[in-house]
């Protein structure tokens, strides 16, 4: 069964998101990354450039399909992902829930602080749990 866990008040998503990949590399865990192509943009940038003494490898979901299956980390508009190219951890920066979710071990929404992205985080919350997958909440206030 997948695992959902809510990060609220998040006051940086872009570096929040560095950060949970740099644990879940640590684990050996592969991730894919659902985000608005503006966010996608940052975080790819962000991922090359921090930390300072090194990178998070990754690619974008458009890469070719070898590079797909070596890579840890795939950030992407559309869940929709080969089977070949499986991932254990969802990492939703997105406003919604996507169909797929059932796919990852984990699902990891990042909320930030403002009241619009909180508004849509209680929506994908209740749909979550009305699925009844185990939920968790992680408030960074």
């Amino acid at each position: 069964m997948t695992k959902v866990d809510f990060h609220l008040n998040v006051a940086h998503k872009i570096k929040y998101a560095s950060k949970i990949i740099q644990k879940a590399r640590a684990q050996n865990l592969k991730v894919l990354v659902l985000a608005a192509t503006p966010e996608l943009r940052q975080l790819d940038h962000f991922l090359w450039s921090e930390p300072a003494d090194g990178f998070a490898p990754h690619c974008l979901s458009n890469a070719p399909l070898t590079t797909l299956q070596r890579t840890d980390v795939i950030l992407t508009e559309l869940v929709t992902i080969e089977p070949h190219t499986k991932r254990d951890v969802l990492l939703n920066l997105s406003a919604h829930v996507t169909e797929n979710y059932e796919q990852f071990q984990r699902v990891i929404e990042i909320v930030s602080q403002q009241e619009e992205d909180l508004q849509l985080a209680r929506k994908r919350w209740s749909f979550y749990k009305s699925k009844g997958l185990l939920l968790e909440l992680h408030n960074r206030l």
